[in-house]
């Protein structure tokens, strides 16, 4: 596994509620300790993928 760096940000209630309830239905789906930490670096992970310099 790469080196992982600490980052902090700030973002809407709403926006936490929804990864909250996609954190839970993949546990539910796949039985893995899936945490918002793993959603957040799995969507910036596909963003820059997407937008490379």
């Amino acid at each position: 596994m790469p080196e992982l760096v600490h980052i902090s940000a700030r973002i809407e209630a709403e926006t936490r509620q929804k990864l909250d309830e996609l954190a839970k239905q993949r546990r539910m789906k796949t039985g893995e300790d899936v945490r918002l930490a793993d959603l957040i670096r799995e969507a910036l992970q596909e963003y820059t993928d997407r937008h490379k310099a």
